[in-house]
């Protein structure tokens, strides 16, 4: 009697249970679409969230996931499943809650009575990790059925096949935020609110040169980089803040793997947690451990595995995160691509002074982010800068010294002057050029054009070999100096021309050109300066 009483009050409690979880998470009624038109129906004239559409699972068949806008939560419905379980079509099967993640769920799992046509209903949880870059969704259950069957199973979305193409492409009034992706770890995400900025450092494959496209709203800081070397995109990044990256990288050909998609920390970059795609389409999620050549957990055959010593208990758990952080990577890139996009960039481009749009931002970046460092080459232009007022305050500034007037008159003057300019060939050569004692076209051609051109080429080669940055500052300096001292001696030159060529009433066009050329080429300097400010 105990057993019967015990038995009778089990089926109770259960009959209550089970039936207030089908009226809140979902229900054997009837009550949903027919077909994927009367979905698409119950979908139209409106934004939709990346969620929402049509889904097609192995198991349960073609699916649709509409918005409940009363409860603000996400309905799961069966449109049509496969025999023999055809009495599940237009019924209510889950129900999906945005988490700061992606989606928590809340769906139906029937048991079957061996030898009877009657079902066992019971509700589990679990969490939802969608990708919005592939259209699939992967349904992770907290725990196993209660006959421990694995319940983990991922959906494929077959409409829309682009929700932001979708969204962009509804009529005006109802498009107020077309260029919003949704993105599932980024669900404000709107191109416009990003500032755009290009950067380059030495960060590259065996450190060569990389030119990066960075873009920035508060926090969250997205940008993708071209080796200047292999001319080859090499990541697209993404950094909130936290000192959390997540990555996505195309691999070379011949190696195993196409691409991977991973999260990595600031703390520790060699540990990356997420998938990597094989050349036949499979995916392999884990952590794995670049510095050490070591898997932490992966999944293979269905098995939970590691080559490490983690816990066994804690491996299925690992490799569901990494399966959550593959999908984000591959957001990532979408995300990126529909900055480059609106800022009409073009990233496998290398003619990057050409192609960088003339966007003006508001906000000043932050340069001193870890992303953001500079080598010293890449302030050259400071040296030029340095050069040029010095030039200019010097040329400047000799104009304005009274002249203390002299006798005899100015012709004796000149004599004098032609006079000291003879008596300088036996000074010293450098001291005689810096005075404006050599001819014209010794000192423009041989001295400025010459000297000039073997410090440019032995500055290009430094670049070249790789040398350290403090080699190159420090040449800069030294070459920059010898510079000034090259322009000074060559316009006080072109001045000794003209006094000359007035004193025998003849034209000094040679001079007035050499200056010219001078100007312009400080004019030319301070150009490319504005160029690289904007």
């Amino acid at each position: 009697m105990r057993r019967l009483l015990v038995l009778f009050f089990s089926v109770i409690l259960f009959s209550s249970f089970a039936y207030g979880s089908e009226n809140l998470y979902w229900s054997n009624s009837k009550d949903g679409p027919y077909s994927v038109d009367q979905a698409k129906n119950q979908l139209a004239n409106r934004k939709l969230d990346p969620i929402e559409g049509i889904w097609f699972d192995d198991g349960l068949g073609t699916l649709a996931i509409i918005k409940d806008e009363q409860n603000d939560r996400f309905k799961m419905f069966i449109i049509d499943i496969p025999a023999p379980y055809k009495q599940f079509n237009q019924t209510w099967e889950a129900t999906f809650y945005k988490s700061q993640r992606g989606y928590n769920f809340f769906s139906r799992v029937w048991y079957e009575y061996p030898g009877s046509s009657k079902k066992l209903f019971k509700t589990q949880s679990g969490s939802a990790i969608l990708s919005i870059s592939t259209n699939e969704m992967i349904m992770d259950y907290e725990k196993k059925s209660d006959s421990g069957r694995e319940m983990d199973h991922s959906l494929k979305k077959i409409w829309p096949a682009d929700t932001l193409a979708y969204n962009k492409n509804l009529p005006r009034a109802n498009n107020s935020n077309a260029y919003v992706n949704s993105s599932n770890f980024d669900p404000s995400f709107n191109p416009r609110e990003y500032t755009y900025n290009f950067s380059t450092d030495y960060k590259g494959i065996n450190d060569a040169k990389r030119f990066c496209h960075e873009f920035r709203k508060d926090k969250n800081f997205y940008y993708v980089c071209l080796d200047d070397l292999t001319k080859k995109i090499l990541s697209y990044s993404f950094d909130d803040g936290s000192g959390v990256l997540y990555r996505y990288r195309n691999h070379a050909k011949g190696k195993n793997f196409v691409i991977s998609s991973f999260k990595t920390y600031k703390a520790n970059l060699s540990l990356q947690h997420g998938g990597w795609k094989r050349k036949n389409g499979t995916i392999l999620f884990g952590v794995y451990d670049y510095k050490t050549k070591k898997w932490w957990a992966y999944e293979s055959g269905g098995d939970f595995k590691s080559q490490t010593n983690i816990p066994v208990a804690s491996l299925r758990e690992w490799v569901m995160d990494a399966k959550s952080d593959y999908f984000i990577g591959l957001d990532v890139k979408k995300n990126i691509e529909s900055l480059l996009r609106y800022h009409k960039i073009n990233v496998s481009s290398t003619n990057y002074k050409k192609e960088k749009p003339t966007i003006k931002s508001n906000n000043k970046l932050d340069q001193k982010n870890y992303y953001q460092e500079k080598s010293y080459k890449d302030y050259w232009w400071v040296v030029v800068l340095i050069g040029v007022a010095t030039f200019f305050v010097y040329t400047q500034t000799t104009k304005g010294i009274p002249v203390k007037k002299r006798k005899p008159p100015i012709k004796t003057k000149v004599k004098l002057i032609k006079a000291t300019y003879v008596a300088s060939n036996k000074t010293n050569i450098f001291i005689k050029f810096y005075r404006g004692g050599l001819s014209l076209p010794v000192s423009y051609w041989l001295w400025l054009g010459g000297i000039g051109a073997v410090m440019t080429i032995a500055l290009t080669l430094m670049e070249t070999n790789k040398a350290s940055d403090e080699l190159i500052g420090i040449s800069s300096i030294l070459f920059l100096t010898i510079y000034v001292y090259l322009l000074i001696g060559t316009w006080r030159s072109a001045e000794n021309y003209k006094l000359e060529k007035k004193k025998k009433k003849l034209g000094y066009g040679w001079a007035t050109t050499a200056q010219v050329f001078i100007i312009l080429g400080i004019i030319r300097s301070v150009v490319e300066l504005v160029k690289e400010f904007s």
